[in-house]
């Protein structure tokens, strides 16, 4: 099994390079949707939260109210260290869960785990290579915006309490500039797989157009 983690900063465009791996037959393991169901109903994750954050950051149904919670760490630095001292943990078991059943199915797989704060945690030192998707802090406040999820202050808090494309980059075994056209992406994808496969030792593949 060769692992690759994937990150980027808020708004660069890493969730579509890993839809584009998966494309090419790799696993991607997405961070953000274990980490929903870490924190589902009645589970310990949920549990601590509630009795760290308060029970005012759950909906009706008792669910978490993951932009009530958002809106809080991101404006606190050290609120947010909480919250992932209790997520990242209970991510990181679901995540060997799903490892272990993907290396049940397949000899040598190339298994992506897209998160945005491995570089932020050190978790990027647990994977064979890490893939950084970066674009320019303008590009990323346009993406933000057009996506009509968060006011123009929240945009800008949210991109700035993060690492910063050009800091994340730095980290990278293989860098993908995001800030072109699909096609462009495509392309620095369509290499960067060629050279996992090789990693793998498996045969390199034909490009295909």
């Amino acid at each position: 099994m060769l692992r690759v983690g994937l990150t980027g900063s808020i708004g660069c465009g890493k969730s579509t390079v890993g839809q584009m791996f998966r494309q090419k037959g790799c696993y991607v393991i997405d961070a953000d949707e274990l980490a929903r169901i870490v924190v589902e109903p009645r589970k310990p994750a949920w549990e601590q939260i509630q009795r760290v954050f308060g029970s005012a950051i759950c909906r009706e149904d008792g669910s978490i109210d993951r932009e009530k919670l958002g809106d809080i760490i991101f404006r606190d630095a050290v609120r947010r260290d909480e919250l992932n001292a209790i997520v990242h943990p209970a991510i990181l078991q679901e995540e060997q869960d799903v490892l272990e059943s993907i290396q049940k199915r397949e000899e040598n797989p190339i298994v992506f785990t897209d998160a945005a704060l491995l570089i932020e945690t050190g978790l990027h030192e647990r994977f064979d290579a890490l893939v950084v998707v970066v674009c320019s802090e303008e590009q990323q406040l346009e993406r933000l915006r057009i996506s009509g999820r968060f006011s123009l202050a929240d945009i800008k808090r949210r991109v700035r309490s993060q690492m910063s494309s050009e800091e994340k980059g730095q980290f990278a075994d293989y860098l993908i500039d995001n800030a072109g056209s699909i096609a462009q992406t495509k392309e620095q994808v369509e290499d960067i797989y060629q050279e996992l496969v090789v990693r793998t030792g498996g045969p390199r593949r034909k490009k295909t157009s």
